[in-house]
């Protein structure tokens, strides 16, 4: 007895996504030209904090392929008021909020050809923001990367049946790797089921 279920879940590999610090990571001496790499931060004001990731940056020295940042507290309809490129990084793309919190930005790596995936996108105002690219890969297949911040006041059910369901149906169509970033105000270590 075998369901398309079964199938979908026997095809979901394990990514290795781990918390560390500074110091930590620097004991992995990972080559930044042969692993594919995300690193993803709530930074809560990217104009506030794009010193100090520059100075993270600095001290990693590692340079990701794509830097995923939710609570940009990029406000929509406005321009930073400080430069928030990053040395090595294309100009990043992403969703502002209506809220005064919230927002999302992709860093993607000097060199890295993408296109944008707006119709992936995920939204709700003052509540849900997200950010999707497809990493142009000319030698097999392309790669999807997003990163979603739900805000804390988001019910939770809502999040799941309304947005991330109908997101995940159509991630499946798509016949790539996907990696999603964010935070989804979820305790995940809490979680007993797969949802």
């Amino acid at each position: 007895m075998n369901s398309e279920k079964e199938d979908l879940d026997d095809n979901i590999q394990p990514v290795d996504c781990k918390y560390y610090t500074l110091d930590q990571f620097k004991t992995l001496k990972l080559k930044a030209d042969k692993h594919s790499s995300i690193l993803h931060i709530n930074i809560t004001s990217i104009q506030f904090h794009i010193e100090e990731l520059r100075t993270i940056l600095q001290l990693l020295d590692f340079q990701f392929d794509f830097i995923c940042i939710s609570e940009s507290k990029i406000i929509i309809n406005t321009t930073p008021q400080v430069d928030i490129t990053i040395d090595g990084y294309q100009t990043p793309v992403g969703m502002p909020t209506h809220s005064s919190k919230g927002g999302v930005l992709i860093y993607i790596k000097e060199g890295i050809n993408y296109k944008p995936r707006d119709d992936l996108d995920i939204h709700k105002s003052k509540e849900l923001e997200s950010c999707f690219i497809e990493e142009i890969n000319p030698k097999g297949k392309n790669n999807i990367i997003g990163t979603i911040y739900r805000h804390p006041c988001m019910n939770g059910s809502e999040f799941i049946d309304d947005y991330m369901k109908p997101l995940n149906e159509k991630l499946q169509n798509e016949n790539k790797k996907i990696f999603i970033a964010g935070d989804f105000n979820f305790d995940l270590s809490k979680t007993s089921h797969r949802d």
